[in-house]
């Protein structure tokens, strides 16, 4: 019985234990931080600098240095603690925090000083800093094959810690005669970065044989990092993936037959690279292990399993990232190879739903429904992609970058919204409906599309040949003229709806009898000719001229009394010319002169003045961010960076009113808040610029954007405070004279 009692009990110990690190991968949501806050994030930058002024060193020239490097790595370092992308006490940083103890088992005194955080970047890469932090990005957790191949960039991340790399980098370049050439110094720079890469390989593998990891995982390591630009995995994507056959059958011509070669090279020229390149890191490795090598040690000591669910997370992770930078092929294909890996999901189909629905905001909102020119991030490269960007992307990812390119604006939209609709139907999940929704929209006042533009219906093409042939030529001498033009009119418009051309005029055969579909459809045709029959009254068009001058006089009337605000930046530039190619040109820098404290400092100052005014105007204005250092705790620090996720996507995408990836979590800000700002200060030489912007944060739409400069003035200075008066005021005043015009010409809107 007892016995009985202890498998009972210890089942279900097993079982809570499961279901507790169960990860929901068919709803994946985003991962969020846990536990504690570290004090990373709590330890202002005018204490770390303090603690770099009392650390004794050799002379007073050192001291300087050192200090100015704590002042300036820390002000960065901070900058990615507080870019709404750091991760702590999640799932993914612990297993790396688990490898990373496993290889300082022998030097716990090093373990202790060092701190392990995952950052939501797409990149394959490690970073190690002078106070001790390592950052592992989620590109490299997406990519990498084994727990011994994270071991060691892990040992290699140490050596540039246990070796000052980054403290000795900024004193050799600071060492660099001015008297030489730039091209000159920009070489013993690189030079000089590309030894320290080696010694960490070199001393990292040291590190790496006193573990229980196999040296054999190292050389395929290399091959992952050559092809770490390229996705995940390489897949070809099918050309009849869209199709819904037989009636809905997208032309060939968009997509293409084959990837492109796949072009990388472990022998590139590295002159003008921090790292050298990967034959000689391979070749390097591969001579220490000629001496002393562990062939037979574990690919992992933490179960595969473990292993494999922080790599599926990575990839997860890896999907909603490109979606909220709108790089919304990578997102697509990301999404795709999911599905193919792993089997179809709720997440994936929101991804590629979400993809497709940006790509079709992002055509129909540039000119003539052609992308402009953008960027594509592929490993630590941007790629510039501008007239047929497709041809410069590398694997079978090119595939979707073809018909991104190719496929007219219309039958895009066309095909997001038959896609969204029938995730709809499948998961009855309002992110698909509210997409939907807006697709239709466009559909009805974009390309001027109705229900009749689309087939009830699919009709084989033999049957339009038999009613062709029905009417015989001895009757048709009995057709009047005017009979015979519309009989051949008639013949040639159902040739034609059946041609390969008009394939997407059976997108949504059997939806026609769905309450929703229809009355999507209807609604927003009914408030398009409502919106055009008001625009276009004497009355409105005299309320709008009345209005633009009121608001012009008096500034905005929002009557919003409650925001929440994203810590002020600010930044001094000055302008530099220089002589390219026969011509001048302009460009900014930022001004080597204003510290890193004194930015900080003026950043301060900026909130100070807004809870101020805020507080005179009789405003709920709450201000998150770095200057809440002190205080945060975890709860807060997610908050923050679900906020700057939301807002970084909503820049990304652009003002073309399309929902984001993250609207679907924010409910309760928008609750909370109703609204979000940023106000983005800077000085040009002397001038001095404000830039202000206001979110709605239930429906995305910029409700507010102020940008006002001043030929001189200061950000701590009257001018500054009186503009950062004025926003707040615009915002919060009532629209008394504006109800009033409303009244007078009795509009409602």
């Amino acid at each position: 019985m007892k016995k009985i009692l202890y498998l009972v009990l210890l089942l279900t110990v097993f079982t809570e234990a499961i279901s507790q690190t169960a990860v929901d991968f068919n709803n994946y949501v985003p991962i969020k931080c846990s536990g504690e806050i570290p004090e990373d994030f709590k330890t202002e930058l005018s204490n770390l600098v303090n603690q770099a002024k009392n650390k004794q060193t050799n002379s007073r020239i050192d001291k300087k240095r050192e200090v100015e490097f704590a002042e300036l790595s820390n002000y960065q370092l901070n900058n990615i603690l507080y870019s709404g992308k750091v991760l702590y006490g999640d799932r993914m940083t612990t297993y790396v925090n688990k490898v990373a103890d496993i290889v300082l088992k022998n030097e716990p005194e090093l373990r202790s000083k060092l701190r392990f955080y995952v950052l939501k970047n797409t990149d394959l890469n490690a970073y190690s800093t002078q106070r001790g932090i390592i950052f592992v990005s989620v590109g490299l957790l997406a990519q990498i094959e084994s727990e011994a191949q994270l071991a060691f960039i892990l040992c290699h991340e140490i050596i540039h810690y246990k070796n000052n790399h980054n403290l000795e980098t900024y004193k050799h370049n600071q060492d660099l005669t001015k008297n030489e050439s730039m091209v000159n110094r920009l070489g013993n720079m690189m030079n000089y970065s590309k030894d320290n890469e080696l010694e960490a390989d070199k001393e990292g593998l040291k590190m790496f044989l006193t573990t229980p990891y196999g040296t054999n995982e190292l050389n395929n390591l290399f091959d992952v990092l050559l092809y770490s630009y390229l996705p995940f995995d390489e897949i070809t994507f099918d050309s009849t993936y869209f199709n819904s056959l037989p009636a809905y059958s997208m032309p060939g011509k968009y997509f293409l037959k084959t990837g492109s070669d796949i072009t990388a090279e472990e022998d590139i020229d590295d002159s003008l690279s921090t790292h050298p390149n990967i034959k000689k890191r391979r070749l390097g490795i591969q001579k220490l292990l000629e001496t002393k090598n562990h062939p037979d040690g574990a690919s992992f000591i933490n179960s595969k399993d473990e292993f494999t669910t922080v790599q599926r997370m990575a990839r997860c992770e890896l999907a909603v990232i490109h979606l909220q930078e709108a790089e919304t092929e990578d997102a697509f294909y990301a999404a795709f190879l999911l599905e193919k890996l792993y089997g179809k999901t709720l997440f994936g189909d929101k991804i590629m739903s979400g993809a497709l629905y940006t790509m079709c905001k992002q055509k129909n909102h540039n000119e003539e429904g052609v992308k402009h020119s953008k960027t594509s991030k592929r490993g630590n490269n941007d790629i510039e992609l501008s007239d047929e960007y497709w041809k410069n992307i590398e694997g079978q990812s090119q595939a979707i970058y073809h018909f991104s390119y190719k496929v007219p604006a219309k039958e895009l939209n066309i095909l997001a919204a038959k896609k969204m609709y029938e995730n709809y139907l499948l998961y009855k999940d309002d992110f698909f409906g509210t997409r939907f929704h807006s697709l239709v929209y466009e559909l009805v006042n974009t390309h001027e599309l109705s229900l009749d533009n689309f087939k009830k219906e699919y009709v084989p093409e033999d049957t339009a040949k038999v009613k062709v042939e029905e009417v015989k030529p001895e009757d048709e001498s009995k057709l009047s003229k005017v009979s015979k033009i519309k009989k051949k009119k008639a013949v040639q418009t159902e040739k034609q709806d059946y041609s390969k051309d008009n394939y997407y005029k059976y997108a949504f055969i059997g939806y026609y009898n769905d309450s929703m579909f229809k009355e999507s459809f209807e609604y927003y045709a009914e408030e398009k000719t409502s919106r055009e029959k008001k625009e276009e009254s004497e009355d409105y068009q005299k309320y709008s001229e009345a209005k633009e001058k009121v608001i012009a006089r008096h500034g905005q009337a929002l009557d919003i009394q409650k925001f929440v605000m994203i810590n002020p930046y600010y930044a001094k530039y000055l302008m530099q010319s220089s002589y390219y190619n026969y011509s001048f040109f302009n460009y900014k820098v930022k001004d080597p002169a204003l510290s890193p404290l004194e930015e900080e400092a003026i950043e301060q100052s900026l909130v100070s003045y807004i809870n101020d005014y805020s507080t005179k105007l009789g405003m709920d204005v709450d201000v998150i961010g770095s200057t809440q250092q002190k205080d945060i705790n975890t709860d807060m620090f997610n908050d923050y960076q679900q906020l700057m996720s939301w807002f970084s996507e909503r820049i990304s995408i652009g003002t073309m009113g399309a929902y984001t990836y993250n609207d679907q979590y924010m409910s309760q800000y928008a609750n909370q808040y109703g609204y979000i700002g940023f106000c983005y200060v800077s000085n040009i030489n002397k001038s001095l610029e404000v830039v202000f912007v206001l979110f709605d944060i239930k429906n995305g739409g910029s409700k507010f954007l102020y940008e006002k400069e001043v030929k001189k003035g200061k950000p701590t200075g009257v001018f500054s405070k009186m503009m950062l008066y004025d926003i707040l005021h615009q915002i919060s005043q009532k629209p008394t004279k504006i109800n009033k015009l409303k009244k007078k010409y009795k509009i409602d809107e």
